[in-house]
């Protein structure tokens, strides 16, 4: 199976900190006084997952950014349509962006076929395989991984992500080169081989990933920006405001075309015991990607306790701040970006 298009991401998930249920706020601590909006789920209820289809993935392979509850639901969808390897690029650990990994269909059916290549960030010395040890181990689990392990067949610590990029192609899997080595086939043009039983190929015939870490988290958080025929997506969740912007994110995200950015509150709006939690306002949001340039900003994990109303009044204070032909959306589930 293999996929037609440069970029498409499909949502699988945009809630924050916890699923939502349906007429979940109906049962919060509020006082009796306080008055309840109809609570429904346009834009979904389940935690971060997204996506990434492409023609430079190899076949039957589909790339994951996130592994939130949405992954259970997104599992079945790609392996009954065949693809039975998963890229899974983790931003950060937290439980609203793994829990999925959990109970997906691809953690424990039994298919041989099914393989895991997992990156994710190095936080003290923890990576990929700890933190999926951490979350499927007796007694919180009634497995452990190593009953699962033989599926996952790489997990990537990425130990310097600005000096990383990875390089996927359709025939030859995925190659890190530093920053240096991409800058040098960039400006020369010239091939390269992903590995030593490859053909010789070029940057252009590639799926690119940069990586950022100048994440205000309070875990180390990964931004991955993907291109691929000259057209650019990023993800950039978990990253609260900060007075400017990061110096080394600021080129980071020049130029991208879709910015996938966490707003889970509005100006006013944040919870006090929130702050510190690392996610971000409009005003912030929009400061960010009219200072890249960027044309569509994606607003995505969403409050668990934010009615469809809610979700959209943070839309609409975001776009009475955007200017410069900037436009605002807010992520729901099923919903597809198309580059």
């Amino acid at each position: 199976m293999e996929f037609t298009n440069d970029l498409t991401l499909k949502v699988w998930g945009c809630r924050g900190s916890i699923a939502a249920r349906d007429k979940m706020t109906q049962f919060l601590p509020v006082g009796e006084a306080a008055k309840l909006e109809p609570f429904s789920t346009r834009f979904g209820i389940n935690t971060t997952c997204f996506s990434l289809e492409s023609k430079y993935l190899p076949e039957n392979t589909v790339l994951f950014i996130d592994s939130g509850s949405g992954f259970f639901t997104a599992s079945p969808y790609y392996y009954f349509a065949g693809y039975k390897k998963v890229i899974l690029m983790q931003t950060h650990y937290h439980y609203d962006h793994t829990i999925g990994l959990t109970m997906a269909l691809y953690t424990h059916i039994p298919d041989h076929d099914v393989e895991f290549y997992v990156y994710g960030p190095n936080d003290q010395s923890i990576g990929p395989r700890k933190a999926i040890s951490h979350l499927m181990h007796r007694p919180v689990f009634p497995i452990e991984i190593s009953e699962r392990e033989v599926r996952f067949k790489k997990m990537v610590p990425l130990e310097q992500p600005r000096n990383t990029i990875l390089a996927c192609h359709k025939n030859f899997g995925i190659k890190a080169l530093t920053l240096r080595q991409f800058h040098e086939l960039s400006q020369s043009g010239k091939r390269f081989k992903m590995n030593k039983h490859s053909d010789w190929v070029y940057l252009n015939d590639c799926l690119i990933i940069k990586i950022n870490d100048c994440l205000n988290h309070p875990q180390k958080t990964l931004s991955y920006r993907f291109e691929a025929n000259g057209k650019s997506l990023t993800i950039l969740t978990d990253h609260e405001n900060t007075d400017g912007t990061h110096v080394e994110l600021k080129p980071y995200l020049k130029g991208t075309q879709a910015l996938v950015m966490d707003c889970q509150y509005t100006k006013k709006g944040e919870p006090r015991y929130a702050a510190g939690f690392g996610h971000a306002t409009p005003d912030y949001c929009v400061k960010v990607a009219e200072e890249a340039g960027v044309k569509n900003l994606y607003l995505c994990h969403h409050a668990p306790s934010a009615s469809d109303a809610m979700i959209e009044n943070i839309e609409a204070e975001a776009r009475s701040y955007a200017a410069n032909g900037l436009a605002v959306d807010s992520l729901r589930e099923g919903m597809h970006i198309t580059l």
